[in-house]
């Protein structure tokens, strides 16, 4: 199995350097797709760390081995809240708080843990920090996760409507990208923002 992860990450550095030197001689890519905040490319230097994603926890929280040293830890990616996947403190006090309870959340989170998995199990990530590199309550560190095509999984997640922007709790160097990606989901009604009281 080591070999296998050895494997990945090494096939995953080579795209990274090919990836980065046919985009310098490719000149303007092409426009993005209607509906989508454009995403910046992938610099070099802003992916401190790669990581194998061995575990899905949830939508915004999985397992990852990082490469090339082999510690497993967890990560909480930075920037997003996505709806709980199961019963906890959490969803319950957002219930007596005002927002959606667990009831609300649950099949929400199925649907964006699913779609999460779907992306990233048994991936290489690129992970980045914000301002500062943290960890959270919980040991967990905080990150945002780059994709091998060069895209900010968070902000695809919030594309998508799986998950809100979280800078209205946690400020975020981020926050006004996912923010305006956020007030375009709801336009459109997609995932959480579906029905009224979404989020």
């Amino acid at each position: 199995m080591h070999r296998s992860i050895v494997a990945v990450w090494v096939g995953w550095l080579c795209w990274l350097g090919v990836g980065l030197a046919q985009g310098a001689e490719q000149g303007p890519k092409a426009a993005t797709p209607p509906g989508r905040t454009e995403q910046k490319p992938l610099a070099a230097a802003a992916v401190a760390e790669q990581a194998y994603v061995e575990k899905v926890v949830d939508g915004d929280t999985m397992e990852v081995r990082l490469l090339p040293g082999g510690e497993v830890v967890k990560i909480r990616v930075l920037g997003i809240d996505c709806p709980e996947s199961h019963q906890n403190q959490k969803c319950e006090s957002d219930g007596k708080n005002g927002r959606q309870g667990c009831d609300w959340q649950i099949p929400r989170g199925l649907v964006a843990a699913r779609r999460v998995a779907e992306i990233l199990k048994q991936k290489v990530v690129g992970l980045e920090c914000g301002k500062t590199c943290e960890q959270d309550f919980f040991g967990r560190l905080l990150r945002y996760l780059r994709l091998k095509d060069g895209q900010d999984f968070g902000l695809r997640l919030v594309q998508d409507g799986l998950c809100e922007d979280f800078g209205w709790k946690y400020p975020h160097p981020r926050r006004q990208q996912y923010r305006l990606a956020q007030d375009d989901a709801k336009k459109k009604k997609l995932g959480i923002w579906a029905t009224a009281g979404g989020g």
